[in-house]
């Protein structure tokens, strides 16, 4: 008999979460699509065939946190990836499919922005993990890290927030008016950053990096309810 198991997956450029596990991605962004290979997917030389079941990355982060929201006619959903910065308009809770696109300013672009201004300084490159620990105020890294390091990677932060929401206030999505959530791994290192804008008056951040996932498992249940199913 074979044995069936839904899995939620979240497949970034960086990692490729499910609801209880985080893998690093090993795919070039060049490579991915036809990774897929049609609806099988060979790994470690077994053949695995599948249904596959796709759904808005975005809009399946906010089902999370929907109950915050609840009483918002239009909502806005920014989902900053590594990559990609996701956007998505709610209306009466259903998505505006006129109001959904992809900029590619994920926070990549931020973490190479610093490391160009650390080289035109004298500097080598800051490591991701050090970037990422001064964003999030670790203790340890700020401990360690020169106030010339700070500094640079706050500053360049603050910059990259404010750009980045201009660009989508200016052509995409009102953030003066409604509510607004952010999702992603990115909005978690810019929160202090975008915060400090001034450019969105009611913000929302989830703080979930499996965000995604954990709502890609209850649109699969919502739509599936009689499919027997085990988390992984």
């Amino acid at each position: 008999m074979r044995q069936e198991k839904v899995i939620a997956v979240d497949s970034g450029n960086r990692n490729i979460k499910t609801l209880n596990h985080t893998f690093p991605a090993s795919y070039m962004e060049s490579g991915y699509l036809p990774s897929l290979g049609g609806d099988t997917i060979i790994y470690q030389d077994k053949e695995y065939i599948l249904d596959v079941f796709v759904y808005p990355q975005a809009f399946a982060a906010y089902l999370t946190i929907r109950e915050k929201v609840e009483e918002s006619k239009i909502i806005n959903i920014i989902d900053v990836g590594g990559y990609t910065v996701d956007l998505l308009q709610l209306t009466d809770f259903k998505p505006d499919m006129k109001v959904c696109t992809s900029l590619y300013s994920g926070a990549n672009n931020l973490f190479n922005q610093i490391n160009e201004v650390s080289r035109s300084k004298g500097k080598q490159n800051i490591p991701d993990a050090i970037i990422e620990g001064i964003l999030l105020r670790e203790p340890t890294t700020l401990h360690d890290a020169s106030s010339e390091r700070i500094e640079l990677v706050q500053t360049q932060a603050d910059r990259f927030a404010r750009e980045l929401l201009l660009e989508i206030s200016n052509d995409r999505l009102d953030l003066t008016e409604y509510r607004t959530v952010f999702v992603g791994g990115g909005s978690i290192l810019l929160k202090e950053h975008i915060e400090k804008t001034g450019l969105v008056s009611k913000p929302i951040f989830v703080d979930n990096v499996r965000a995604n996932v954990e709502g890609y498992h209850l649109l699969y249940e919502n739509l599936n309810p009689t499919h027997t199913q085990k988390e992984a």
